[in-house]
């Protein structure tokens, strides 16, 4: 090439690098940051040449910023200690033939630094690197340093700050997509917002070429439990503002910025300045504002894609959303915001694992709630529950846990030595002002130490057996769990199972106890008492095995089988004879809860041919009183059909004169509580008496339970008593016992006559 074509080409890269190095339009209207470019050289003369050479240069609108390192050691620590060098101009030949190719090696693999341009140069043309190592070590460019004259330095420059500029956008984009793609997997997380947000805001940098520095707020539902709803808050930073996360706005410190933010969500669109870009994003109602600081206004191009970008994104927004809130509901109370049992368990077994630090767990149950809900509501109650929940997180220590454990119980998890159960009392001592209205609460509470359960789940579970056990027996009050709450409740489940498989292996018996006619000596009849012997010849007691049976629920057919059994006993006694005899049968409170009830004793006495006057239905009164208007309607039903009435176990509950007058009753039994009080001390005796004066008064049968004694049949008989059964004439007997026994009896009663 002569000179003048050689003219003619340099003044062609001055005009292709004077087009490069040109303002963008609004650049003026703010400070730019400047392009960071490392010369790496021992020659002194080189760094003044190259800084005299790039001189006031511009390249797409940004000025230079020219850092000096005069040996390896220096280039490592600037490399280590200077963010977001753009291009190094690098001497191949220094301290040795190599420390170039070996720097390159450093700033690629041990640096990490993939981004950064490099552009050899050397003034020996025979150290040049092989092609291999400028493409194994992603070099830009290699120059003699006799060929890069001013318009070739500012070329390879422009072209080497281009490549940096296109790389660090896409490095951008894909660790925001990565992040975005994160958020995604984690969105059942307490940091998938975050990670989504820090997501969007390095794609967004990335895309229009700006470090990340921003912020993504919100306002409506963030905390994700929708608490001070009308703040807006920080849900992801980058950058200089990360310190900012999960804070409110104003925490960022800047007036600017929040008065750029609060204007785009009044506004509902989005902004942009030379100073920042403020993106505004709505889905399903949920603003979300994404705040990118830039040093010029984005063209209209940018501003279209970053539109449709941010149209995008607010649907990803609304997806996680979604999924925290499912999350978050997984893991607190919707009603009062506390953590839930399942949370509650999960804190428990991280305390266990430090087995220095001893705790408490308490089971604060309120009583009579449910009266609460019936005489103010459901909405009341709720508020109720957040009233208690409030007094307690402000009257116990900060470092004691409170949860709801579900229904009206909540749950106190504290350290042992700052916590006691009397303290949780002493909360409740003053009444509760709910909506104008003065409430008396008190509670019920069942505990237990951390050193009684193996993991959450166990002492959650020996805290409710406690609670279960107080709400029996110390209403109002509290109790620890011991573990023989535990022994005891394995054995009623071990009851339980075997109460099962004996329905099934038919393990039941009736056996029937005679009534006697004190007059006369006769067998007026006899009541027929469940028993129940295992296969080891093992007696359970009924005073066991019914309580449990109602309580599971089981007593409904054991019930149905007791009916059929003793009806069809009954058919049998009157086709052998005995055709005289009363059969009572005991009921329980469960059997008239189904409205076929009824039904079912009808079909039972056409299926045995049996007349119901013969049969007696014997209820308590503590199952009248749990339900006085069902009972009295169903023993109203019984005696339309016939069947005689009897009221078991009279004088020992919650007897009241007013509903026994109502009551369709045709006996009363004393108690044998009272009856074994005849010729003690004490006021049973006469209890005794003035039942039985009762019954004269309202034309009622009565029956003497528990005659054990000649003096208890004389003094009985001597209040008018006729009817008695207990030891002192038989005890229970299976039915084959019972015949030859009454038969026994009658004989030697027809023998006596004659």
């Amino acid at each position: 090439m002569n000179k003048k074509q050689t003219s003619n080409a340099d003044d062609e890269l001055v005009q292709f690098a004077d087009e490069t190095a040109g303002s963008s339009p609004g650049s003026e209207k703010a400070p730019v940051r400047p392009w960071s470019v490392l010369i790496i050289d021992d020659d002194e003369q080189v760094h003044s040449a190259t800084e005299f050479a790039l001189t006031g240069v511009q390249i797409q609108g940004r000025p230079l910023h020219l850092l000096h390192a005069f040996g390896e050691q220096d280039a490592r620590h600037i490399l280590a200690t200077t963010a977001d060098i753009a291009v190094i101009f690098l001497d191949v030949v220094m301290e040795r033939e190599d420390s170039g190719l070996k720097l390159v090696k450093v700033i690629r693999e041990e640096l990490g630094l993939k981004e950064v341009r490099i552009i050899l140069r050397t003034g020996q043309p025979g150290y040049a690197p092989e092609l291999q190592a400028i493409r194994d070590y992603d070099i830009n460019d290699y120059r003699n340093k006799s060929e890069l004259t001013v318009t070739r330095l500012v070329t390879s420059l422009t072209s080497a700050i281009r490549s940096y500029e296109q790389i660090r956008a896409l490095s951008y984009s894909r660790k925001g997509l990565e992040k975005i793609i994160q958020a995604a997997a984690e969105l059942f997380e307490v940091r998938a917002l975050e990670t989504m947000a820090e997501g969007v805001l390095t794609q967004i940098a990335g895309m229009l070429g700006f470090p990340p520095h921003g912020v993504v707020c919100a306002q409506r539902g963030v905390p994700i439990d929708g608490s001070n709803s009308e703040l807006f808050y920080v849900i992801g930073a980058v950058g200089k503002y990360s310190h900012a996360i999960n804070k409110p706005l104003d925490a960022l410190g800047s007036r600017p910025i929040e008065t750029a933010i609060r204007m785009t969500i009044q506004q509902q669109q989005s902004l942009y300045t030379p100073e920042h870009t403020v993106l505004y994003l709505n889905s399903n109602g949920r603003e979300e504002v994404v705040y990118i600081e830039t040093d010029k206004v984005i063209n209209p191009l940018d501003q279209q894609l970053l539109e449709v970008f941010a149209a995008n994104i607010s649907i990803g927004f609304s997806n996680v959303y979604l999924f925290q809130r499912l999350n978050f509901l997984a893991y607190n109370d919707p009603v009062t915001g506390l953590p839930n049992r399942r949370r509650l368990v999960d804190e428990m077994d991280l305390m266990k694992r430090d087995p220095s630090e001893p705790f408490q767990v308490l089971l604060v149950d309120i009583d009579h709630f449910s009266a609460i809900h019936d005489v103010f509501g459901t909405s009341l109650g709720d508020v109720v529950l957040r009233s208690v929940a409030e007094r307690l997180l402000s009257r116990m220590p900060d470092i004691c846990h409170l949860g709801r454990y579900g229904g009206d119980t909540l749950c106190l998890i504290c350290n042992t030595e700052a916590f006691a159960p009397e303290t949780v009392l002493q909360v409740f001592a003053e009444p509760f002002q709910v909506s104008g209205c003065v409430i008396p609460i008190s509670v019920t509470m069942g505990g237990c130490a951390s050193a009684l359960g193996a993991d959450g789940q166990e002492l959650m579970k020996n805290a409710a057996l406690a609670l279960n056990r107080a709400k029996h027996s110390h209403r109002g009050h509290y109790l620890m769990y011991a573990e023989e709450m535990s022994t005891e409740t394995r054995y009623r489940l071990d009851l339980l199972q075997s109460m099962r498989m004996a329905i099934n292996e038919k393990q039941f018996q009736l056996y029937y106890q005679p009534q006697i006619d004190m007059e006369t000596g006769q067998v007026t009849g006899a009541e027929a008492l469940l028993r129940w012997m295992r296969p080891d010849g093992q007696m359970i007691s009924p005073a066991e095995f019914i309580p449990l049976a109602e309580h599971s629920g089981l007593i409904m057919e054991i019930g149905a089988w007791v009916m059929q059994e003793a009806f069809r006993q009954q058919r049998q006694w009157i086709d052998e004879g005995l055709s005289n005899l009363k059969l009572s049968i005991n009921i329980s409170t469960h059997q008239l809860k189904p409205p076929t009830f009824s039904t079912d004793l009808q079909a039972a006495l056409l299926a045995y041919q049996l007349d119901p006057s013969q049969i007696v239905l014997e209820m308590t009164e503590s199952m009248i009183v749990d339900d006085e208007e069902r009972a009295i309607q169903c023993l109203n039903e019984f005696k339309r059909m016939g069947f005689q009435i009897a009221l078991d176990d009279f004088g020992t509950g919650f007897s009241s004169l007013a509903y026994l007058q109502r009551l369709p009753i045709h006996t009363l039994k004393v108690d044998r509580a009272f009856i074994s009080n005849i010729g003690k001390l004490g006021h049973g005796e006469r209890i005794a008496e003035m039942i039985v004066a009762l019954s004269k008064l309202l034309q009622l049968n009565v029956i003497a339970e528990g005659i054990e004694t000649a003096e208890q049949v004389r003094v009985t008989r001597s209040w008018g008593c006729r009817i008695a059964q207990g030891f002192l004439f038989a005890p229970a007997m299976p039915p084959g016992e019972f015949m030859a026994w009454v038969r026994q009896r009658n004989a030697a009663h027809d023998a006596k006559k004659q």
